[in-house]
């Protein structure tokens, strides 16, 4: 079992991040000056704020996130690595796994968006061939495509056997598309 550790968030005094992934805000004492309605005199105080765990808040496009009491909801991943790896502009913050909610500091590296696509490829993340939506061809029919068009060099026959366009054929029997088979 990980022991957790805290650390400060720069620039964000009053709020820590765990190499868990959790945010949580310290206990805190602020400085208040307020009139006093019945003397009319400035009056100093201090207001007490309890730290608690935050919430941290899925977005759409699945990242987990936090309000700290500013206006911009901010990354997790960005702020476990800026706390305890250090700060790398230009770089993105890339999850091993690619699962967005688990910002887990073991989890995380500072790298390029190259990097993320070959993590992507590598943990079947990305899109190609029939994962894609709206792709027309099967990935056997690219195959059957491929060892006959050295017998048949008319894409038109092709393509009227499958039922699509003959620059999709085209396209899949050069490599063009479905360059990963």
């Amino acid at each position: 079992m990980l022991r957790e550790v805290w650390k400060t968030i720069r620039g964000y005094e009053g709020y820590e991040v765990s190499n868990l992934g959790r945010v949580r805000s310290v206990n805190r004492e602020m400085k208040v000056t307020r009139v006093d309605p019945r003397t009319g005199k400035s009056v100093s105080c201090c207001r007490h704020y309890r730290g608690r765990l935050l919430k941290l808040i899925v977005t759409s496009n699945g990242y987990l996130v936090f309000n700290a009491g500013r206006n911009r909801p901010r990354s997790v991943q960005k702020f476990v690595l800026r706390a305890f790896v250090g700060d790398r502009k230009g770089l993105w913050g890339l999850h091993r796994d690619d699962n967005k909610l688990n910002n887990r500091l073991d989890n995380l590296y500072w790298g390029t968006p190259d990097q993320n696509s070959r993590d992507a490829d590598k943990n079947g993340r990305l899109l190609r061939g029939e994962r894609i939506g709206n792709s027309k061809l099967k990935e056997k029919d690219v195959l059957r495509l491929r060892r006959q068009s050295s017998k048949i060099c008319d894409y038109g026959v092709l393509s009227e056997r499958l039922g699509v366009h003959k620059s999709t054929v085209r396209r899949a029997v050069l490599g063009l598309t479905w360059s990963h088979l």
